[in-house]
């Protein structure tokens, strides 16, 4: 969409998907997350330590992801729910942003990138 634009306004939400494991809670709480607890025996053929770790890799790669993302641009509302982490704006294109998480490798599994546009004024 051009910067130009009068007619639409575009509204671009990232969403990160939580880790399923964390190791550390403190940083959930930061953002008001609430902890994880396992509620039954470990049943995956790594052990919960190699579980634990992956789960903590992915949750710094996307803690990264985040300030990089704030550092592009400032006005970003984010919001938590049960499974994922939010990031909205409508005052940015998705071009950028999408190109931003290409360079930095994050797979298309843990992310979804959603553009949504909403007309100013009446029809065309």
């Amino acid at each position: 969409m051009k910067a130009t634009n009068e007619t639409c306004v575009q509204q671009v939400r990232v969403i990160f998907f939580k880790p399923e494991h964390p190791s550390s809670s403190h940083r959930l709480r930061l953002l008001g997350w609430p902890s994880f607890k396992r509620t039954g025996p470990f049943s995956g053929t790594a052990s919960p330590n190699a579980s634990q770790q992956q789960a903590q890799a992915r949750w710094d790669k996307i803690l990264n992801l985040i300030g990089l993302l704030q550092n592009l641009h400032e006005d970003w509302q984010v919001y938590t729910n049960r499974r994922q982490l939010v990031m909205e704006t409508s005052t940015l294109d998705f071009h950028p942003i999408s190109e931003l998480l290409e360079q930095q490798g994050l797979p298309h599994s843990e992310y979804e990138l959603r553009v949504e546009y909403e007309r100013k004024w009446g029809m065309l």
